[in-house]
C-alpha cells in the first residue's frame, strides 16, 4: 500500500516540486497544480468519490453527512499536511509512515477519533513529539502515552505542552513505537479529528487521508486565513472551558476531546453552521441566546444559570440612569439594516480588497484621488446614507509639514471638511472617519499612528 500510495503522486507532483524551488509559487497555485493528480492518486482515490455517498445513509448521530467536513486534497496542500511526495522516503518525509497498509473507502458511518499531541523543542531546533492522546466518539481516551524524543530536549515548553523534565525521566517509548501503536489502533477507514492537525501529523510523522480539521470548519472571523483557537471555539460553541491550567500547560486528552466535540456539535446542525464564509450568521439578539445554543452541562446548572441571569438583568435595569437603559440588543443589529457607503482614496482602497469577498452585503464603494475629493463626495453621500465610512490618509501629509504652524493649518482644514460632512448628514445617521497610520514596513522613526472618529448626527437625547 505504501508503494501504491506514493506511486500515484509521482507524475503530478514532480513538476510542481521543480517549480516550487523558484520560490514564487504560493500554496494556492501549488494546490491548483496538484489537485487533479492528487484526487486520482492511490492515497486519495476514495476521497474523489465522496459525492457518490448518499446523504440518506448518514450516521444516526449526525444531521448531515460527516464526509462533507473532510479536508479535500487541495486543502491538504494549502494547510501543509504531510503528503507522499515523490522520493519522500529519502527526503523530509523519510521517517513518515502511513496509518494503514490498506485503507478502506471512507463512508458516512466511518468512526471519528480525536487526536492531539504536545511537543518539546530539541537540540536540532525542531519540535519533537513528547505526548499524544486519542479519544473515540464517546469521548473516551483510548490511547495516551508520553514519548521520549531522540534528541536532547532544550526547552520543555511546559507553559504550552504541560511536559516537564521529571515526566520524561523514566519514559522509554519512542516515536516509532507510537507509529506502530496508531497503525494497530486505527481502523483503515478512520477519520482523524483535531485542531490544526497538520502539526500533530508532522510531530508523529504519519500520513492519513481522512481528516476533519476543527480549525477549518469553524470560521467566525469572516476571513479565510484567520483561524480561531481551540480554547475560543470551545467556550463559544460548547460552553466548555479548556486550557485553564495556566503555566501548567495543555492536556492533550482534553484538547483531543474538545476538537472532536466541536465536530460532533457542528454535525448536529448543518454544513454552514459556525462558518461565516458559508453564510452562517451568529445569534445577535443577546449574549444569552448564544449561551442557549451551547450544550448545557446539566439541567440543574442550567436552571441556576438562568436564575442568575434573571437577577443580573434586574440589577442592571435598576441601576440605569437618565435616558440610558440596559438592552440585550447590539448596535450591530441596527447597523445590519443600514445602507452602507464607503468613500476612500485609491491608496486606502487596497486595504479593502481582501475583505470585500467575505461580506454578505457589499457596501457602495466610491474611490477618489485625494482627501479633498473624498470629503466633497462624502457631502453628497451622507444625506442618503445611514452609515458612512470616510477613509482618508493624513500621516504622509502631516509628516511633510515643515513646522508646527503648517501642521495646525492642515488640521484646521480637515476640521472644516468634517464639519461640512456632518452638517449635510441626515438626523440619527452614523459617520465613521478612518485615518490610516503608516505601514509596519516603515522605519520606526517614521511611524505614524492611525485613528478613528465616530459621529452621530442629532442624538435623540442630551449628553
Amino acid at each position: 500500500m505504501m508503494e501504491a500510495a506514493s506511486r500515484g503522486w509521482e507524475d503530478g507532483v514532480t513538476r510542481t516540486q521543480r517549480a516550487s524551488t523558484l520560490g514564487d509559487i504560493d500554496a494556492l497555485k501549488l494546490s491548483n497544480v496538484l489537485t487533479t493528480n492528487i484526487a486520482t492518486s492511490s492515497f486519495f482515490k476514495n476521497l474523489s468519490k465522496l459525492d457518490s455517498n448518499p446523504d440518506d445513509d448518514i450516521h444516526p448521530d449526525d444531521k448531515f453527512n460527516r464526509l462533507k467536513l473532510l479536508l479535500k486534497p487541495d486543502e491538504f496542500v494549502k494547510l501543509g499536511y504531510p503528503l507522499p511526495m515523490p522520493g519522500f522516503k529519502g527526503g523530509r518525509y523519510k521517517d513518515f509512515v502511513f496509518t494503514s497498509d490498506n485503507y478502506k473507502e471512507v463512508t458516512s458511518r466511518s468512526p471519528m477519533f480525536g487526536m492531539d499531541c504536545e511537543m518539546c523543542l530539541t537540540s536540532i531546533n525542531k519540535l519533537e513529539l513528547a505526548s499524544i492522546s486519542v479519544v473515540n466518539e464517546k469521548l473516551e481516551c483510548i490511547y495516551h502515552t508520553l514519548v521520549l524524543p531522540y534528541n536532547k530536549v532544550v526547552n520543555y515548553l511546559t507553559k504550552f505542552s504541560g511536559i516537564t523534565k521529571d515526566m520524561l525521566q523514566t519514559v522509554t517509548k519512542r516515536l516509532e513505537n507510537v507509529q506502530k501503536d496508531l497503525q494497530k489502533l486505527l481502523p483503515p477507514d478512520a477519520i482523524l479529528v483535531g485542531h490544526g492537525l497538520c502539526n500533530d501529523f508532522n510531530a508523529t510523522k504519519i500520513m492519513h487521508p481522512y481528516v476533519i480539521d476543527s480549525a477549518e470548519i469553524y470560521k467566525v472571523s469572516g476571513r479565510h486565513s484567520k483561524t480561531s483557537s481551540l480554547k475560543t471555539l470551545s467556550k463559544m460553541f460548547l460552553n466548555l472551558k479548556i486550557q485553564i491550567y495556566g503555566s501548567g500547560g495543555h492536556d492533550p486528552t482534553e484538547d483531543a476531546s474538545a476538537s472532536l466535540q466541536l465536530v460532533q456539535w457542528k454535525l448536529k446542525h448543518d454544513e454552514t453552521y459556525g462558518n461565516m464564509l458559508m453564510g452562517w450568521v451568529p445569534p445577535t439578539d443577546s449574549y444569552y441566546d448564544w449561551e442557549k445554543m451551547c450544550p448545557s452541562k446539566s439541567d440543574e446548572k442550567a436552571v441556576d444559570s438562568k436564575q442568575e441571569r434573571k437577577d443580573s438583568s434586574k440589577i442592571s435595569t435598576e441601576k440605569a440612569i437618565g435616558p440610558f437603559r440596559r438592552t440585550d440588543k447590539y448596535i450591530f443589529q441596527e447597523l445590519e439594516h443600514c445602507n452602507l457607503a464607503v468613500i476612500t482614496t485609491a491608496r486606502c482602497f487596497k486595504n479593502y480588497l481582501p475583505i470585500l469577498p467575505t461580506l454578505s452585503n457589499i457596501p457602495l464603494m466610491e474611490v477618489l484621488s485625494g482627501n479633498k475629493q473624498v470629503s466633497q463626495r462624502a457631502r453628497d453621500f451622507v444625506p442618503n446614507s445611514r452609515l458612512t465610512f470616510i477613509h482618508m490618509e493624513m500621516g504622509i501629509k502631516l509628516s511633510q509639514c515643515p513646522n508646527k504652524a503648517t501642521r495646525h493649518r492642515q488640521l484646521r482644514k480637515l476640521d472644516k471638511r468634517l464639519h461640512r460632512i456632518h452638517k449635510a448628514a441626515i438626523p440619527k445617521s452614523i459617520h465613521v472617519y478612518v485615518f490610516s497610520g503608516s505601514s509596519l514596513n516603515v522605519p520606526f522613526e517614521k511611524h505614524s499612528n492611525g485613528f478613528v472618529l465616530v459621529g452621530i448626527k442629532d442624538l435623540p437625547f442630551k449628553t
